[in-house]
């Protein structure tokens, strides 16, 4: 098993919208205009506009679908892929604690158990 390199800041969970579009955004000022129109952004993301158009254009029964990932990077002129198994490790660890907390197994048959806000 490979050990993904780790970095030397503390890890953070946030949970918030993020935009999507069906281009990558080279011009640094773009995302800083759409970070001005929408204030609580955590994030902006190329790939998930294709997961979310998928399962928007998806006969029925259309899939529910929901993004977990983690950043590695910031997408500029220092972007590597130094951190990419990393990030992939945390994503992975990440989902398997939300499955095993708040997913619950009766006879083969997965049912959700939420808590209440």
């Amino acid at each position: 098993m490979i050990s993904p390199s780790r970095p030397d800041t503390v890890l953070q969970l946030r949970i918030g919208p993020v935009a999507s579009g069906a281009s990558v955004l080279v011009d640094v000022s773009k995302v800083e205009e759409i970070k001005e129109q929408h204030r609580k952004l955590i994030g902006v993301d190329m790939e998930l506009y294709g997961l979310f158009g998928a399962a928007d254009e998806a006969p029925i029964p259309s899939p529910k679908a929901f993004v977990l990932k983690s950043v590695c990077d910031f997408a500029d002129e220092h972007k590597d892929d130094e951190m990419q198994t990393y990030g992939a490790y945390t994503s992975a660890q990440t989902l398997k604690i939300f499955v095993e907390q708040y997913f619950v197994v009766r006879v083969g048959v997965p049912t959700i158990s939420l808590p209440a806000l």
